[in-house]
């Protein structure tokens, strides 16, 4: 595995500035598979989400924009793929319902 660090500079919510993004081209592939049906059933186009490791041992993920943050922590704590499954349909409701920007919306108002 590879780590990298993601600074403000690319537009990232205060939270998630500075996360150490992790990569792994089996796991990427891995939760890639795992995200294609989950995304197309929540009418999101799976070529626009991508799908990002960060070096975190907390069972947590997050959203971005058109991405999915999920933390290694997630992937160590799980005991069956559908606990991850889970995270990534659970992260894919907020794409699809817009809650990022609605919450944006909110904030300016």
């Amino acid at each position: 595995m590879t780590a990298v660090v993601l600074s403000g500079a690319l537009a990232l919510p205060a939270h998630a500035q500075g996360v150490q993004v992790v990569r792994d081209a089996e796991v990427e592939t891995l939760l890639r598979d795992y995200a294609t049906p989950v995304l197309k059933a929540a009418g999101l186009k799976t070529s626009r989400v991508q799908i990002v490791l960060v070096n975190d041992p907390s069972f947590n993920a997050f959203v971005d924009g058109q991405r999915i943050f999920v933390n290694t922590g997630a992937l160590t704590a799980a005991t069956v793929p559908n606990e991850i499954i889970g995270v990534i349909a659970h992260e894919a409701g907020h794409l699809a319902g817009g809650h990022q920007q609605r919450l944006r919306e909110q904030i300016a108002a």
